[in-house]
Parts: structure tokens; C-alpha cells; sequence
């Protein structure tokens, strides 16, 4: 008779066992648990470009595991990089709450034709591998079709590159076996190949591509036996076959469907454990698991897709003790979580030059949803297959996700005749996801992501004293900004390791700066040293950049309406590339220089040039003094005769000292010696009004021969340096012209290829209107509308509409 007392031993027993399991298995998810990592996407506004365009984007940084907005003050990096990997062109900007309106010049005279990468980062990326950069190949155009692929018609054999991935990551000796391989050329291109596997025994197995040089078949592998490739003699197949274990399980993929996946465990005869456990991760969160009988092996493991999430899952067979024994990416593609964007046209047909009229909307969104979107309207010519390029889906849920190049993403989303998205998507798991998967590299990486994140350039350095080289503690730097849109002086003290710094200014286009060291005495007799401002760009690992996949040609229809767009230009625009001139009669007279100092007061000021003999002066005062009129110079000081005795009641009567452009003290310019300097102007009010406060007594401008860039003064005025920088890129607007009754004739030629851009739309429950107007080309147009929701939805959507009349 079973007592009160055996049932309650079961119970415990029995919960004991359970709260074991539980704890042991939230120990593994937890010691597998990756923190989050940005993921940065850059929508463009097209993909094919010509020399002297402009590339257009909108950056989105995003939470990794949410796909939430990051709304952090940040700088964002990005390059062009051609298939050398060398970076041709670069630019910094500045993100205000993750968000700005970036642009890259495609200068005509110094970026050739050819494929290109379109690289991008931000400080929250710097501490990871470059696999966590965005990425995305565009290609830069000729009008003049160039044949630099053209090729003679070979009659070696095709190189063959063959790579085997076992399902499950490893081959079980005489067992059924899931083998998936890659067949590229040496270019990385895919090669259709259609060849036999054949055993020293004679046993046959059949390989054939599927989809974009993927495929699988199924495999018997014997331990002991040979293998090789018959095929066509065609191909010279380089490949290598994984090794063959004897013991050991692993994970198979019976089938997958919208509603589920089917598991089966594969092991080997030998097999001694009484159960395994199937865990299940997402972007490095441990999910679900699933605990399996030794009584259930034999069976096909349903695990419904509501147990999984959106995108890459990685499935893991763990054993009694929770040692990964095998691993299978797993893709779900949950088409519902995203918003796909309702747009609508006042009609599909339109003339040049017509108005444009755009509604969109979140379909089913709940009141508080919002969504930041770009917009795009471009000449279907310049972006090709719209399925064929990376968009906002393909690269969250794919590239970012796997780490390397995926040729032509947004067709693993669409079903072709003969294979359907998701057979595709298993492919690229079994082959592309084979020890590719991100969020397994980034638990090395967490332990050195330790550097905080930038916001805005960073001055800093220390002082120390000339001869001794101690450091001057809790002593004063300045910092003076100048440029056209700003003056700003700020200050701080240095520690007590004669440090400082000054961080998160944001400065836009060319600036000026001056920093200031001060001694005890309050005096510039000191040794300055600048450290780097933090904009630098990183190195390219050369290794990515070996073959840059080809996204394909420009239409030849395309290059022939540039062509006639050019011709029209340059009718309209005589100069634009070239000029026509008369008959001239060239005079051997020297070229008079150019001015190019920077003055922030109207250029009407009569300077005073300086000429060789006046070099001769001791320093720039005693040069000074009797050559300006009413200017005095005392008292380690500069006073200019104005209307008014006292320019500010109670202030300095002092005038304001500027060396090119950026106010100094008088000891520092007295350091200058006269072969440095270039000319000296003398300023008065109201000229210098600009100036505020600081310029009522009047302005000494003094220019070096260097000017904008001298970098002698560093040198030789102690304490101080003196630098042009490149700060951010400046805010710049897309053009969309406006037509009227007023200008709608207007001759002036409108070719643009982009006919429309917005890098930033909020769209809520409510409807949105946006407007443009066609331009005079007639060609089919896409609208391409790419975002994120406040949730971390995905957001698409794209329409057509042609214009086909001239007004």
C-alpha cells in the first residue's frame, strides 16, 4: 500500500527534477545571452548611378534585437569603397537623435566608372568586426559604354570552386546525411553545375544547383571509401569533402512550412544517451527549448513557428549536460509582423512637369504607432529589378544577420517557377549560415566594446611647461571656433595630469580653431600638444573586397537618355563642361593672386600688403606703428581712434587682434615673425558689428602668407595651435522644383533621374500627403518607400506610374 509519505517523496522528487531541469537549462540560455548590437541600414535613393551625381541616403540605427530606433546624438562614418579596397571618398556626419539627410558628390574628375561599396558605421560599431558594417554595391556609370568586360572566347576549363556544408555541421558515417554546397567561379559568381559524386565502390550521388550556385542532396557517407567529382569537362572542379565521424548526433530538417518546422535527430549506433534538449535562440536570446525521450528519437520533432520569431533562428541539440552537440539555422518569414506601406497616386499616367500627388498610410496600425520613412521616386531604368537589391527587409533579416556578401538578397523573398522563397531562404541557411551567423561572433567581441560612444568632434591634448616638461595643473584652455555661420569661444581647466579636453562640438563644413594653453600666469609661455579629433575613418580589411558582386549593367536605354540629356545641358549651359572663346592674343602678363583669406566683415577694407623691405621690421607692431592712421600701439596693447572716446562705457578700449580670422592676444602676435605674415587691414565700426561687444573699439586683421592653412604659427606663437578642419557635411536639401504658371515654360532643361527624395516622412494612423512634379524625361518611375515603426516593424512599399506626354 503506497503511503501519504511515498506520494509526497514523488512529488518532491518529481519537482526537484523539474526545478533542476529549469534552472540548468536558464543557466545555458543565460551564459549564452549576447548583449544587443546596433544595426545601421542606409536607404539610397537609387542604386546605378553617372559621374557627377549625387548619392542620396537616409541612415536608420536601430536597436539589433528590436529593430527599435536608437535616438542617440551620434557620428556616423561613411565611405565608397572601389573593388582595390580603397576608400575613394568618404564623408562625416553628424546623427541629431539617430537621424540626418546624408549625401555622398560623385565627382566626376575624381571617381572612375566601376562597382563600388557603399560602407558605413558609427562609434557604436567601431568595437565590433567590420561584418557589423553596413555594406551595399552600387555602381557608378559612363555614358559611353565602355566594353571592359568583353572576354575572348576561352577554351581552358571554367574554374570551379566547390565547398561542401554538411547539415547539422558535421557528416555521421552510414547515416543519412544532408549535404548543401556552393559552386562559384573564380570571381564569386555562381556557376550552374550539374555533376556526379561517385565512391571508389561505385556508389553514384547526383549534384545539381538549385538557385544561385546553391543546392543539397542527400548523402551516405562511408568511412574508409574515396570520393571524387565526375562532371563535364567543362569545369575544373576545386573542392574538398568534410570529414566523416563515426560517433556522435546532429540535427536534420525533415520539413518546414508556414505553421511549422519538423526536426529529426540523427545518430549514431553507439548512442548511449537517454534524451537530448532542442534549444532555441534569436539574434542571441535564448527562446524556447523542447526536451526529447530517448523513446521519441525516432521521430519527426514538430515545433510550431509561434515558438520561433521572425527572421534567422538558431536551433541547437544540447545533451544531458547542455554541451552543443549540433546546430541548424532555421529561417521564418513572418510576412504579417510587417507594415507594408498603403500608397496612393491621383492617378498612374502623367505629363512632364505635372504635379504628383502621393497619399500614405500604416494599414491596421494602432493609434500610438508611428513610422519614419524615406521616399524615393527614380527612373525604374536606374534601379533594375527592384527584388534583385537590398532593401530594408532583406538587410535585417539576411545580410546583417549572416556575415559576408549575399548576391541579390530581395530574391530570396520571391517565388520563382521553379523554387519557391523558401527553399531559397534554406539554402542560403544551410550554406551561407554555416558558421556565418553574426550573433555568434559577438561574444568575443563584448569584452573590448568598452569605448564610449562619440557624439560631436573631440579636442583634447595637455599642456606641460617648455623646459621641463611637467604639466600644468588647473590651469585655463580656450577654444576659439570660427567660421561663416559660427564664433563660439569655450574653456576648461586641465587636471592634474595637465590634460583636457573638450568633446561633443559639432562643427559643420571648413572650420578654424585656436587652442590655448595658459601657464600659472595666466600667460601663452607654454608647451601645447592636440591629440586626434575622433573623426578618423577606419582601414578596410582588403580581404571583404577581393570580388565585389556585380549588380549589372546600366540599360542601354538608359545611358542613350543621359546621353541626350547631356547634349541638352550643354546647348542650354555653353560652359558647363567646356568653353568656346574667340580668337584671343595671349599677353606674358604674371597672373594676379587670388585672395583667399577668410574675413568674416565685408571685403571692403583696403589692406595693407607687405612687401619684402617691410619684412626687414622686428616684429609686426614696430612694422605698425606711424603706418596706420590713428591706430596706437602701447602697452602691450592696440588702440584705434574712433568717433567715441569709449566704444563700450566701462570696458576696454582695446582693439580687437584677429590672425587669420581667430582672435589672439598680443603676445602672440608679437612671436610672428614679418617673413610670415601676408597683409594687415584695419577695420571700424560699423564694419565690425559682426563682432559684437569684442569688435566696438575696432578690428586688427592680420593674415599670414599661408594663409587659412598656416601652419608655421603652431611653431613659433608658444602655447597655441592653429588648425583648419573638416568638420561635419553640411545639412544639403534635395531639389525638387516647384513649377508654376509662372515658370512651367521655362527653358531651362529639368533631366533629373531622382525625380523625388525625403530622407525622413513620419507617418502615423492618420494619412499622409506628399507632392513632386515629373521632369521632362518620359519613362516609367517607382516610388520606393522604406522605414522602421516606433515598434520595430519593417515598413515597404513601392507603386509605378508612368510619364508618357509632353505638355
Amino acid at each position: 500500500m503506497i503511503t501519504m509519505k511515498q506520494i509526497l517523496l514523488f512529488w518532491i522528487g518529481l519537482f526537484l527534477t523539474v526545478s533542476s531541469f529549469a534552472q540548468s537549462i536558464d543557466n545555458y540560455f543565460i551564459s549564452h545571452e549576447h548583449k544587443t548590437v546596433p544595426k545601421l541600414y542606409l536607404h539610397t535613393d537609387r542604386e546605378y548611378y553617372f559621374r557627377g551625381d549625387t548619392l542620396w541616403f537616409s541612415p536608420y540605427l536601430l536597436d539589433g534585437k528590436s529593430n527599435k530606433f536608437i535616438l542617440d546624438d551620434c557620428n556616423l562614418y561613411v565611405d565608397l569603397i572601389d573593388d582595390k579596397g580603397e576608400i575613394v571618398k568618404k564623408g562625416n556626419f553628424f546623427l541629431d537623435k539617430g537621424m540626418c539627410s546624408g549625401y555622398l558628390f560623385l565627382d566626376s574628375n575624381t571617381i572612375p566608372t566601376g562597382t563600388y561599396v557603399l560602407r558605413s558605421y558609427t562609434d557604436h560599431l567601431k568595437s565590433f568586426d567590420e561584418d557589423f558594417f553596413f555594406r551595399k554595391t552600387i555602381k557608378i556609370n559612363h555614358i559611353r559604354q565602355r566594353d571592359e568586360n568583353a572576354k575572348s572566347k576561352e577554351t581552358n576549363k571554367v574554374k570551379v570552386n566547390l565547398e561542401f556544408y554538411p547539415e547539422g555541421g558535421f557528416l555521421l558515417d552510414r547515416k543519412v546525411n544532408r549535404m548543401a554546397f556552393v559552386a562559384r567561379d573564380q570571381k564569386g559568381g555562381k556557376v550552374d553545375l550539374k555533376c556526379k559524386l561517385v565512391s571508389n565502390t561505385g556508389e553514384e550521388f547526383s549534384i545539381e544547383t538549385d538557385y544561385n550556385g546553391m543546392g543539397s542532396f542527400m548523402f551516405i557517407p562511408k568511412l574508409g571509401q574515396d570520393y571524387k567529382i565526375e562532371n563535364e569537362e567543362k569545369y575544373n572542379i576545386k573542392y574538398s569533402l568534410p570529414n566523416i565521424r563515426t560517433q556522435g548526433s546532429k540535427l536534420m530538417l525533415s520539413k518546414i512550412t508556414d505553421k511549422a518546422i519538423g526536426l529529426n535527430i540523427i545518430s549514431s549506433d553507439s548512442l548511449t544517451s537517454d534524451e537530448f534538449y532542442i534549444a532555441m535562440f534569436h539574434r542571441g536570446e535564448g527562446i524556447n527549448y523542447v526536451k526529447i525521450e530517448k523513446d521519441k528519437l525516432s521521430r519527426t520533432i514538430s515545433i510550431k513557428c509561434d515558438y520561433l520569431r521572425s527572421g534567422v533562428n538558431k536551433i541547437v541539440l544540447l545533451n544531458t549536460q547542455f554541451e552543443p552537440l549540433s546546430e541548424r539555422l532555421v529561417f521564418v518569414n513572418k510576412d504579417k509582423e510587417d507594415y507594408l506601406i498603403q500608397l496612393d497616386l491621383n492617378k498612374d499616367k502623367f505629363e512632364t512637369r505635372e504635379k504628383v500627388k502621393m497619399k500614405l498610410s500604416l494599414p491596421n496600425a494602432k493609434s500610438d504607432e508611428w513610422a519614419r520613412l524615406s521616399v524615393s521616386v527614380v527612373n525604374e531604368n536606374m534601379v533594375g529589378y527592384q527584388d534583385n537589391l537590398v532593401d530594408i527587409k532583406s538587410y535585417l533579416l539576411l545580410d546583417s544577420e549572416l556575415k559576408g556578401q549575399i548576391q541579390t538578397p530581395g530574391l530570396f523573398f520571391v517565388d520563382d517557377e521553379n523554387i519557391s522563397s523558401v527553399r531559397k531562404l534554406d539554402l542560403l541557411m544551410l550554406t551561407k549560415g554555416w558558421r556565418n551567423y553574426t550573433w555568434d561572433c559577438i561574444k568575443n567581441q563584448e569584452e573590448s566594446r568598452t569605448q564610449k560612444v562619440a557624439s560631436g568632434i573631440t579636442f583634447s591634448g595637455n599642456v606641460k611647461k617648455i623646459f621641463t616638461n611637467k604639466p600644468y595643473v588647473n590651469t585655463d584652455v580656450f577654444l576659439n571656433i570660427v567660421n561663416r555661420d559660427l564664433q563660439k569661444m569655450v574653456s576648461t581647466k586641465t587636471d592634474s595630469n595637465g590634460c583636457f579636453k573638450f568633446d561633443s562640438i559639432v562643427l559643420y563644413d571648413t572650420t578654424m580653431v585656436m587652442i590655448q594653453g595658459k601657464n600659472y600666469k595666466n600667460k601663452n609661455n607654454t608647451r601645447l600638444l592636440l591629440n586626434d579629433f575622433g573623426l578618423e575613418h577606419l582601414p578596410v580589411r582588403k580581404s571583404n573586397f577581393g570580388n565585389i558582386e556585380d549588380i549589372g549593367e546600366l540599360s542601354t536605354e538608359m545611358r542613350r537618355l543621359r546621353y541626350i540629356n547631356e547634349l541638352a545641358l550643354m546647348k542650354f549651359y555653353p560652359e558647363r563642361d567646356s568653353k568656346l572663346l574667340n580668337e584671343i592674343c595671349i599677353v606674358a602678363n604674371r597672373e594676379k593672386k587670388r585672395d583667399t583669406h577668410f574675413r568674416l566683415y565685408p571685403k571692403s577694407v583696403t589692406p595693407k600688403k607687405i612687401s619684402d623691405i617691410d619684412r626687414n621690421s622686428n616684429n609686426i607692431f614696430d612694422y605698425m606703428k606711424g603706418r596706420f592712421a590713428g591706430v596706437i600701439i602701447g602697452n602691450e596693447a592696440v588702440f584705434i581712434r574712433t568717433l567715441t572716446p569709449n566704444s563700450v562705457i566701462g570696458g576696454s578700449t582695446e582693439a580687437l587682434l584677429l590672425l587669420d580670422g581667430m582672435p589672439v592676444d598680443f603676445q602672440q602676435l608679437e612671436y610672428m615673425g614679418m617673413h610670415d605674415i601676408d597683409m594687415i587691414e584695419i577695420v571700424k565700426p560699423p564694419e565690425t558689428a559682426i563682432f559684437g561687444v569684442r569688435g566696438a573699439n575696432g578690428v586688427v586683421s592680420v593674415f599670414t602668407r599661408s594663409g587659412y592653412e598656416y601652419k608655421p604659427v603652431a611653431k613659433k606663437i608658444p602655447g597655441t595651435i592653429i588648425k583648419k578642419i573638416k568638420g561635419f557635411e553640411k545639412f544639403c536639401t534635395f531639389y525638387s522644383p516647384v513649377y508654376t504658371s509662372k515658370n512651367i515654360d521655362s527653358k531651362i532643361p529639368d533631366y533629373r533621374q531622382t525625380i523625388y527624395w525625403n530622407p525622413s516622412v513620419f507617418v502615423d494612423s492618420k494619412t499622409k500627403s506628399l507632392s513632386f512634379f515629373t521632369s521632362d524625361n518620359l519613362a516609367n518611375y517607382k516610388i520606393l518607400v522604406e522605414g522602421i515603426s516606433k515598434s520595430g516593424k519593417v515598413c515597404t512599399g513601392k507603386i509605378d506610374f508612368v510619364v508618357d506626354e509632353r505638355r
